[in-house]
């Protein structure tokens, strides 16, 4: 269902919004959590340059999303 809703979030809101990226993270977790580590891997990279652009790289947002690529 979290799947649905980032298309959703992406035409209503724009493909760079922080609450997009939040949504990213999420599915980056879940996919670690079924064992999917390059799903998580890109999900989590493309939160990643969102939330640099948006609040800037030494941000605790961005460094949350830099410790959950390992």
């Amino acid at each position: 269902l979290i799947e649905r809703a980032l298309p959703i979030l992406e035409r209503t809101r724009g493909s760079q919004d922080s609450l997009v990226a939040t949504t990213l993270v999420n599915l980056g977790a879940i996919a670690l959590e079924l064992d999917d580590p390059m799903r998580a891997k890109n999900l989590l990279e493309r939160a990643l340059q969102i939330e640099e652009r948006i609040v800037g790289p030494d941000h605790i947002y961005v460094a949350r999303i830099v410790g959950s690529l390992g």
